[in-house]
Parts: structure tokens; sequence; C-alpha cells
């Protein structure tokens, strides 16, 4: 297992099991784990365990914009996200985001309530994810761009649904190297 497998693995079982060592819950605001640093939710939570625990439906906070399709999200998520969550993820990625599915699973920490595309929302728009803390990662994390994130959100905000259908053209293949820009 690697070292960065190894932090997300002590992240995951330190939250299920209720161990502070992470930051869980109600810890302090900024979580140290084998001299990595995890920000908490701006409530005070830690924003991978506590995303979107609140059970309403995120889709009336965004009901004036206009639907986005799977596809735009999936462009994002293809050239951004899947960096670290592809199938199997990398550089200790909890998750992949590969398919549709993948964002609408149940997240797979004992203590989320949560689907996938609930904590992406929080994750997002805390700022948390892309998580650009772990400078061994290459090439180098960047964050969303402004038009990214608003999109994401926008997608997240009204109920991350398949709109216009799940057959998407693959824009940024990892697997051949970075996407242009990004070297």
């Amino acid at each position: 297992m690697s070292l960065v497998s190894a932090r997300a693995f002590g992240l995951a079982l330190g939250c299920a099991l209720g161990i502070g060592l992470v930051g869980c819950a109600d810890h302090d605001p900024v979580i140290t784990h084998i001299g990595q640093s995890y920000p908490a939710a701006p409530d005070g939570g830690n924003a991978i365990t506590d995303a979107g625990n609140d059970s309403g439906d995120a889709s009336d906070a965004n009901d004036a914009a206009a639907p986005v399709t799977w596809c735009a999200a999936y462009q994002v998520i293809n050239c951004v996200c899947q960096q670290c969550h592809r199938n199997p993820p990398l550089n200790g990625a909890p998750i992949p985001l590969v398919t549709y599915a993948d964002t609408q699973a149940h997240f797979p920490l004992s203590v989320s309530k949560n689907r996938v595309w609930q904590t992406m929302q929080k994750v997002i728009s805390t700022d948390f994810m892309p998580y650009m803390g772990d400078p061994t990662i290459k090439p180098k994390v960047l964050p969303l761009t402004p038009d990214q994130k608003q999109l994401m959100l926008d997608w997240l905000g009204q109920g991350a649904h398949d709109e216009g259908g799940q057959a998407c053209d693959m824009t940024c293949d990892w697997d051949k190297g970075p996407p242009p820009g990004r070297e």
C-alpha cells in the first residue's frame, strides 16, 4: 500500500471507527494525519464525512439555472477529477468517478448517509476538492476554474441527474498522459 493510500485508508478508518485522529465530526478545524492537513468544513466538521448529511434535496438551490447535462458535468469529472478518481482510484482517492452510476452510489464510509454526488457537492463547494495539498501527485493537482466549479455546483445542486443521457465522449484519457496544458 502506498503512503498516499495509507493516508486515505487511515482517514476513512479513523472516521468510520469514530477515532479523533483525523478530525471527524466536531474536532479541530484543520486535521493533521501522518503529516498531512485536511481542512474542516466551515461548520467545524470534516468535509468528507459531513458532506451533505442534511437529508434535504439540493435541487431547490439552483432551480433558476438551466439544466446541466451529465455530459457537461462528466467533461469536468473526466478532465479534472479522474486524475485521481479512476478505477482503480489513484493517489489515495477513496472512490472512482468514472461512470454516472459512480456518482449515484452510496458514499462508502460507514459514517456517511450520503450518495457520492451529495459528498461531491460539499467538497467542491468548500474547495476541499480537488485536493491540492499533496505535492507528490504528478502532474500537480490544479483547482477547478470558476466556470468548472459553477458548472459542477449547478449540476449537483440540480440533483445530479443524467439529463441528456449517459453516452458521453471521454475528452481526457489520463492513461495516455495528462490533458494538454497539464503536463
